[in-house]
């Protein structure tokens, strides 16, 4: 252990003890006198550190300890939001989001220590399904998403996969396209939970 003039970096004292420490006090006139500290040392707690998680709500179950950071002591206790206990094991699409808290119960003098893992869960993307939409050649601004079929989310991007030229942010100028079968793809995508596509054909 490091002991530097009576301060004492406990740290690098091995867990248990008693430990002795002496304190002597030199008079030339009178002797000495002296004093003993017996000091016992305490594992402190060890929580890991938290995260953040961004899972799809039909995604499979985590194991929250597993999640943590650094290197937390085994043994903890899980509460969800609102305090309530917890397995540690998530299972998106049936569980609140929220922060999820292990704490692991110090021995006195230390306290507990705890680490927070804070989940998000969304819902699966959906960009509808395949379309076909029939289209004169006069038009400057067609729009493909009404061609999806299904219920498609907005927000997604389209992609030209012939290179026509004529897809402007899902918006098609059919006017300098030359005749004949063009494919559009519409992507969703949704953290956590990855991408969804579907197509557009315009013959």
């Amino acid at each position: 252990a490091t002991l530097n003039g009576s301060s004492l970096n406990v740290s690098q004292l091995p867990i248990g003890g008693p430990y002795q420490f002496g304190y002597t006090v030199v008079d030339a006139g009178c002797g000495n006198v002296s004093a003993v500290v017996f000091l016992t040392a305490t594992d402190f707690p060890e929580a890991g550190s938290g995260t953040t998680l961004t899972l799809c709500s039909n995604g499979p179950q985590v194991d929250l300890f597993a999640a943590l950071g650094g290197d937390p002591d085994l043994g903890g206790t899980w509460t969800g939001p609102g305090n309530v206990p917890h397995n540690g094991i998530f299972v998106p699409g049936s569980e609140p989001d929220g922060n999820y808290t292990y704490t692991v119960v110090g021995t006195a003098p230390c306290g507990n220590a705890s680490a927070v893992i804070n989940i998000t869960v969304n819902d699966p993307p959906n960009a509808g399904a395949n379309g076909v939409l029939l289209a004169c050649d006069t038009l400057t601004a067609l729009s493909l998403f009404n061609a999806l079929q299904g219920s498609p989310q907005t927000g997604g991007t389209w992609e030209d996969l012939d290179g026509s030229g004529g897809l402007t942010n899902g918006s098609l100028n059919t006017t300098g396209i030359a005749p004949g079968e063009y494919y559009y793809r519409y992507t969703v995508s949704v953290a956590g939970c990855g991408n969804a596509t579907a197509l557009v054909k315009v013959p």
